[in-house]
This record gives structure tokens, C-alpha cells and sequence, in this order.
């Protein structure tokens, strides 16, 4: 389950580092979680739905899910959508049919 909202958080392990490739070019930036360098002021997309900055004071990432709250959950479950980091609302019995959603998080 993901976590929803668009509250800012730090992703863990980050850092500034400078690194330089075989061809003696060095490129200074935030590394994230994963170990990937990421240039100062540049935006991109994690696997798991948060949108990240690298600035040269820190890596800021916010959710970018939206997630269903206030619907039937009796009648009713949610479906996420890892490739476009969305959920929607459909009925146990025929999900075919889409249900009401009165309130999400994100």
C-alpha cells in the first residue's frame, strides 16, 4: 500500500557527492536512496510515486498519489495502478462497474 499525500519527506541514505566518469568528467549531485546521482535542480519520478528534487541543500520527494478514502468499502475495493500511480474504485461483485468516491488523500 502507498503511502498518499503530498507531504515532503527525505528519502533515506541521500547525500551530496561528486562523481566523476571514465572520461574524467565530474558531475556534482544528490544521491538517492538507491545510489543513483542525481544533478542539483533537476526533478524525476521514483518507481514507487513520488516526484523528487535534488537542490544542493537536500533531495525533496512527495507523493503523487492520490488515494480513495470516502467510498463503500462494504460494496466497494480500490485497484492501484503501479504505472500510473493511480487507484480507482470498482465493485467486489462486477468490477466492471466503478463506485461513488466522496473523499481522497494526496
Amino acid at each position: 500500500m502507498h503511502n498518499a499525500g503530498w507531504k515532503r519527506m527525505k528519502l533515506m541514505h541521500e547525500g551530496q557527492e561528486t562523481r566523476e566518469d571514465e572520461e574524467g568528467h565530474r558531475t556534482a549531485g544528490c544521491v538517492d536512496k538507491n545510489g543513483v546521482l542525481h544533478k542539483f535542480n533537476t526533478k524525476w519520478r521514483t518507481k514507487d510515486c513520488y516526484s523528487c528534487t535534488c537542490t544542493k541543500k537536500e533531495i525533496q520527494c512527495c507523493s503523487v498519489v492520490f488515494t480513495p478514502v470516502d467510498y463503500d468499502k462494504e460494496k466497494c475495493e480500490r485497484i492501484f495502478y503501479e504505472d500510473t500511480c493511480s487507484y480507482t474504485v470498482v465493485e467486489k461483485a462486477d468490477p466492471s462497474k466503478h463506485c461513488e468516491v466522496r473523499g481522497i488523500v494526496g
